[in-house]
């Protein structure tokens, strides 16, 4: 059945393809394999039954709500769009909301709730009492999520840690989806080729 095109607040939701999302949040939620068959089992059987959440930032399409459902909607042979709401939030905001919007259904553990949390008061800069107010929480809790990663970072192996992305133009992301395999062996090829010459 599909989704309406409009919810009853009046929100339009929109069809949009897989490959159009941008995922610069998925590293905020933990991929849970069981979890992620048991959603493609899901939409296989009933379809999307509701639609991913969106912002836009930068001119990407950046998934807020729905990983999961988009994981397994790439594994469905002929699924190759989900229905999307967009929420018109700036990147503080979407933080947040990847913590408010699942309190009901998929609550983020602790360690979801702590990589938010330091996203927001150490990349972004935002005063733990800001974020607090933010997330509906006291600033004791906030306080206590950042002592958990500071705590997870003091198990750090004693060496050098390197973290190097390496990304194609969006517009490529269509390209990528349907010739995965060559894609990602050039890929691959060329960023080993450039680490060994660097």
């Amino acid at each position: 059945m599909p989704l309406p095109t409009t919810s009853p607040a009046g929100d339009s939701v929109r069809s949009l393809h897989l490959s159009d999302f941008d995922l610069r949040f998925d590293r905020y939620r933990l991929n849970q394999p069981k979890a992620d068959l048991l959603m493609a089992r899901s939409l296989a059987k009933y379809d999307q039954l509701a639609p991913v959440i969106y912002c836009q930032l930068e001119g990407s399409l950046v998934l807020v709500d729905g990983f999961k459902r988009l994981r397994a909607a790439r594994t469905l042979k002929g699924m190759t769009s989900l229905q999307a709401r967009v929420l018109e939030v700036d990147e503080h905001g979407a933080k947040a909301a990847i913590f408010n919007l699942n309190l009901v259904t998929s609550k983020p553990n602790e360690l979801e709730e702590s990589w938010i949390i330091y996203a927001l008061v150490h990349d972004d800069g935002l005063p733990q009492i800001e974020v607090a107010q933010m997330l509906g929480r006291h600033k004791s809790w906030v306080n206590r999520r950042l002592a958990l990663i500071e705590r997870l970072a003091s198990w750090r192996l004693p060496s050098e840690y390197y973290h190097t992305v390496f990304t194609v133009p969006h517009k490529l992301n269509r390209l990528l989806m349907a010739n995965q395999k060559e894609c990602y062996q050039l890929f691959f090829h060329t960023a080993q080729a450039t680490l060994l010459h660097i």
